[in-house]
Protein backbone atom coordinates (compact mmCIF):
# COMPACT_ATOMS: atom_id res chain seq x y z
CA UNK A 1 0.00 0.00 0.00
CA UNK A 2 2.63 2.51 0.73
CA UNK A 3 4.05 2.63 -2.60
CA UNK A 4 0.69 3.24 -4.13
CA UNK A 5 0.33 6.05 -1.60
CA UNK A 6 3.85 7.47 -2.33
CA UNK A 7 3.00 6.74 -6.02
CA UNK A 8 -0.39 8.63 -6.17
CA UNK A 9 1.14 11.40 -3.82
CA UNK A 10 3.71 11.85 -6.18
CA UNK A 11 1.22 12.22 -9.25
CA UNK A 12 -0.81 15.21 -7.39
CA UNK A 13 2.63 17.03 -6.30
CA UNK A 14 3.79 17.50 -9.76
CA UNK A 15 0.36 18.44 -11.13
CA UNK A 16 0.26 22.27 -12.45
CA UNK A 17 -2.81 22.25 -10.18
CA UNK A 18 -0.75 22.86 -7.53
CA UNK A 19 1.70 25.28 -8.81
CA UNK A 20 -1.66 27.63 -9.93
CA UNK A 21 -3.35 27.42 -6.71
CA UNK A 22 -0.46 28.46 -4.62
CA UNK A 23 0.38 30.99 -7.46
CA UNK A 24 -3.71 32.48 -6.80
CA UNK A 25 -3.49 32.20 -3.13
CA UNK A 26 -0.39 34.05 -3.24
CA UNK A 27 -1.73 36.79 -4.72
CA UNK A 28 -4.61 36.34 -2.04
CA UNK A 29 -2.25 36.69 1.18
CA UNK A 30 -0.62 39.69 -0.77
CA UNK A 31 -4.23 41.31 -1.17
CA UNK A 32 -5.09 40.68 2.57
CA UNK A 33 -1.23 42.25 3.26
CA UNK A 34 -2.19 45.16 1.25
CA UNK A 35 -5.54 45.97 3.24
CA UNK A 36 -4.16 44.90 6.68
CA UNK A 37 -3.81 48.73 7.61
CA UNK A 38 -7.70 49.45 7.07
CA UNK A 39 -9.52 50.01 10.16
CA UNK A 40 -12.68 48.38 11.20
CA UNK A 41 -13.02 48.93 14.41
CA UNK A 42 -10.96 46.22 15.80
CA UNK A 43 -6.74 46.08 14.69
CA UNK A 44 -6.00 43.91 12.00
CA UNK A 45 -9.66 41.96 11.82
CA UNK A 46 -10.01 42.79 8.50
CA UNK A 47 -6.84 41.26 7.60
CA UNK A 48 -7.44 38.15 9.87
CA UNK A 49 -10.79 37.84 8.13
CA UNK A 50 -9.39 37.81 4.76
CA UNK A 51 -6.34 35.34 5.14
CA UNK A 52 -8.47 32.59 6.62
CA UNK A 53 -10.89 33.28 3.82
CA UNK A 54 -7.90 32.89 1.12
CA UNK A 55 -6.81 30.29 2.87
CA UNK A 56 -10.38 28.30 2.98
CA UNK A 57 -11.23 29.07 -0.44
CA UNK A 58 -7.88 27.99 -2.13
CA UNK A 59 -7.42 24.95 0.28
CA UNK A 60 -11.19 23.33 -0.83
CA UNK A 61 -10.70 24.34 -3.99
CA UNK A 62 -7.30 21.92 -4.28
CA UNK A 63 -8.73 19.40 -2.14
CA UNK A 64 -11.84 19.28 -4.70
CA UNK A 65 -9.33 19.35 -7.34
CA UNK A 66 -6.55 16.98 -6.24
CA UNK A 67 -9.33 14.21 -5.28
CA UNK A 68 -10.65 14.59 -8.88
CA UNK A 69 -7.43 14.04 -10.80
CA UNK A 70 -6.97 10.72 -8.11
CA UNK A 71 -10.26 9.00 -9.31
CA UNK A 72 -10.19 10.25 -13.07
CA UNK A 73 -6.74 9.17 -13.66
CA UNK A 74 -7.49 5.99 -11.78
CA UNK A 75 -10.50 4.92 -14.31
CA UNK A 76 -8.59 6.61 -16.85
CA UNK A 77 -5.67 3.90 -16.45
CA UNK A 78 -7.76 1.69 -14.58
CA UNK A 79 -5.61 1.45 -11.20
CA UNK A 80 -8.57 0.09 -9.24
CA UNK A 81 -7.62 -3.38 -11.64
CA UNK A 82 -4.55 -3.25 -9.26
CA UNK A 83 -5.81 -5.79 -6.52
CA UNK A 84 -6.36 -8.16 -9.36
CA UNK A 85 -3.05 -8.69 -9.97
CA UNK A 86 -1.47 -7.93 -6.56
CA UNK A 87 -1.68 -8.90 -3.41
CA UNK A 88 -2.82 -5.55 -2.38
CA UNK A 89 -6.61 -5.74 -1.00
CA UNK A 90 -9.27 -3.51 -2.11
CA UNK A 91 -9.49 -2.08 1.01
CA UNK A 92 -5.77 -1.43 0.98
CA UNK A 93 -6.30 0.50 -2.78
CA UNK A 94 -8.79 2.68 -1.40
CA UNK A 95 -6.81 3.08 1.86
CA UNK A 96 -3.80 4.20 -0.57
CA UNK A 97 -6.17 7.06 -2.09
CA UNK A 98 -7.03 8.73 0.47
CA UNK A 99 -3.42 8.62 2.30
CA UNK A 100 -2.28 9.71 -0.93
CA UNK A 101 -4.53 12.77 -0.80
CA UNK A 102 -3.77 13.29 3.02
CA UNK A 103 0.12 12.73 2.86
CA UNK A 104 -0.37 15.45 -0.34
CA UNK A 105 -1.72 17.87 1.61
CA UNK A 106 0.00 17.79 4.43
CA UNK A 107 3.35 19.91 3.56
CA UNK A 108 0.79 22.42 2.59
CA UNK A 109 -1.07 22.67 5.44
CA UNK A 110 1.49 22.82 7.96
CA UNK A 111 3.69 25.77 5.66
CA UNK A 112 0.06 27.59 5.61
CA UNK A 113 -0.09 27.10 9.92
CA UNK A 114 3.60 28.14 10.34
CA UNK A 115 2.46 31.33 7.93
CA UNK A 116 -0.69 32.02 10.00
CA UNK A 117 1.59 31.86 13.25
CA UNK A 118 3.99 34.23 11.48
CA UNK A 119 1.77 36.75 10.31
CA UNK A 120 -1.33 36.80 12.69
CA UNK A 121 -1.45 34.66 16.21
CA UNK A 122 -2.07 30.88 17.10
CA UNK A 123 -5.63 31.61 17.01
CA UNK A 124 -5.65 32.35 13.65
CA UNK A 125 -3.30 29.98 12.95
CA UNK A 126 -5.41 27.15 14.64
CA UNK A 127 -8.58 28.55 12.83
CA UNK A 128 -7.13 27.61 9.91
CA UNK A 129 -5.91 24.35 10.82
CA UNK A 130 -9.63 23.60 11.46
CA UNK A 131 -10.45 25.04 7.68
CA UNK A 132 -7.60 22.58 6.39
CA UNK A 133 -9.87 19.81 8.26
CA UNK A 134 -12.90 20.76 6.44
CA UNK A 135 -11.02 20.49 2.99
CA UNK A 136 -9.61 17.39 3.92
CA UNK A 137 -13.21 16.10 4.46
CA UNK A 138 -14.48 17.65 1.43
CA UNK A 139 -11.85 15.70 -0.63
CA UNK A 140 -12.75 12.42 0.94
CA UNK A 141 -16.64 13.08 -0.16
CA UNK A 142 -14.97 13.49 -3.61
CA UNK A 143 -12.89 10.16 -3.04
CA UNK A 144 -16.28 8.56 -1.88
CA UNK A 145 -18.81 9.41 -4.24
CA UNK A 146 -16.56 8.77 -6.94
CA UNK A 147 -17.05 5.43 -6.22
CA UNK A 148 -20.79 5.99 -6.91
CA UNK A 149 -21.13 8.14 -9.61
CA UNK A 150 -18.46 9.61 -12.43
CA UNK A 151 -15.64 11.57 -10.31
CA UNK A 152 -16.66 15.06 -12.09
CA UNK A 153 -20.24 14.66 -10.44
CA UNK A 154 -19.01 13.30 -7.22
CA UNK A 155 -17.16 16.87 -7.04
CA UNK A 156 -20.41 18.86 -7.61
CA UNK A 157 -22.05 16.81 -4.96
CA UNK A 158 -19.50 16.98 -2.35
CA UNK A 159 -19.06 20.77 -2.79
CA UNK A 160 -22.90 21.00 -2.14
CA UNK A 161 -22.23 18.51 0.86
CA UNK A 162 -19.95 21.29 1.99
CA UNK A 163 -21.67 24.40 1.22
CA UNK A 164 -25.28 22.79 2.94
CA UNK A 165 -22.93 21.29 6.27
CA UNK A 166 -22.04 25.02 6.80
CA UNK A 167 -25.44 26.06 6.79
CA UNK A 168 -27.40 23.43 8.70
CA UNK A 169 -26.60 25.04 12.29
CA UNK A 170 -28.41 28.42 11.22
CA UNK A 171 -31.12 27.09 9.67
CA UNK A 172 -31.82 24.88 12.79
CA UNK A 173 -31.22 28.20 14.61
CA UNK A 174 -33.50 29.73 12.86
CA UNK A 175 -36.66 27.53 12.84
CA UNK A 176 -36.30 27.42 16.86
CA UNK A 177 -36.25 30.74 17.35
CA UNK A 178 -38.04 32.68 14.26
CA UNK A 179 -41.42 31.85 12.97
CA UNK A 180 -40.76 29.95 9.88
CA UNK A 181 -43.01 27.62 7.54
CA UNK A 182 -44.43 24.23 9.21
CA UNK A 183 -42.04 21.97 6.95
CA UNK A 184 -39.01 24.07 7.41
CA UNK A 185 -38.63 22.84 11.40
CA UNK A 186 -38.31 19.38 10.76
CA UNK A 187 -36.52 19.54 8.34
CA UNK A 188 -33.62 21.40 9.51
CA UNK A 189 -33.96 19.38 12.86
CA UNK A 190 -33.27 15.91 10.73
CA UNK A 191 -30.40 18.06 8.67
CA UNK A 192 -29.18 19.10 11.65
CA UNK A 193 -29.16 15.59 13.23
CA UNK A 194 -28.23 13.60 10.24
CA UNK A 195 -26.11 15.85 7.83
CA UNK A 196 -22.20 16.69 8.21
CA UNK A 197 -22.34 19.47 10.39
CA UNK A 198 -19.03 21.91 8.78
CA UNK A 199 -19.74 24.51 11.20
CA UNK A 200 -18.12 22.58 13.73
CA UNK A 201 -15.07 23.63 11.65
CA UNK A 202 -15.51 27.35 11.76
CA UNK A 203 -15.11 29.48 15.08
CA UNK A 204 -13.26 32.33 13.16
CA UNK A 205 -15.57 34.96 14.83
CA UNK A 206 -14.52 34.52 17.97
CA UNK A 207 -10.91 32.87 17.30
CA UNK A 208 -9.98 36.20 15.54
CA UNK A 209 -12.21 38.65 18.01
CA UNK A 210 -9.24 36.90 20.56
CA UNK A 211 -12.44 35.49 22.80
CA UNK A 212 -11.49 32.98 25.45
CA UNK A 213 -10.79 29.64 23.80
CA UNK A 214 -12.81 27.03 24.45
CA UNK A 215 -10.75 23.52 24.67
CA UNK A 216 -13.88 21.18 24.05
CA UNK A 217 -15.37 23.19 21.18
CA UNK A 218 -12.37 24.76 19.58
CA UNK A 219 -10.36 21.82 19.81
CA UNK A 220 -11.65 18.68 21.22
CA UNK A 221 -14.87 18.36 19.24
CA UNK A 222 -13.96 19.85 15.98
CA UNK A 223 -10.77 17.30 15.24
CA UNK A 224 -13.04 14.50 17.30
CA UNK A 225 -15.64 14.92 14.61
CA UNK A 226 -12.94 15.45 11.75
CA UNK A 227 -11.77 11.67 12.64
CA UNK A 228 -15.17 10.54 12.83
CA UNK A 229 -16.63 11.60 10.05
CA UNK A 230 -13.29 11.37 7.75
CA UNK A 231 -13.52 7.40 8.99
CA UNK A 232 -16.93 6.96 8.00
CA UNK A 233 -16.55 7.92 4.51
CA UNK A 234 -13.72 6.19 4.20
CA UNK A 235 -15.84 2.93 5.48
CA UNK A 236 -18.27 3.75 2.56
CA UNK A 237 -15.52 4.31 -0.14
CA UNK A 238 -14.21 0.89 0.83
CA UNK A 239 -17.20 -0.77 1.00
CA UNK A 240 -18.60 0.54 -2.07
CA UNK A 241 -15.48 -0.34 -3.88
CA UNK A 242 -15.13 -3.79 -2.47
CA UNK A 243 -18.49 -4.91 -3.88
CA UNK A 244 -17.89 -2.91 -7.17
CA UNK A 245 -17.29 -4.96 -10.67
CA UNK A 246 -14.06 -4.28 -11.92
Amino acid sequence: MASILLFLARSLWRSGLLKAILFLLTLSILAALALSSADIGQPYKLFYDLLLFSQYFWLHALLLLWAYELSKNEAGAKLARLPLSTPLSRRGDEAGRFGALLLSALPLLVALALLNLLLANSAVAWQGVLFALSALLAGFWVLALSRFVAPASAVLYSAAIVIIANGVDELYLYTRYEESAAYLAPLASLLFHLWPNFSLFDHSSALVSGAAWQPFEHLFLPVGYALLLGWLIFELSAWRFGRKPL
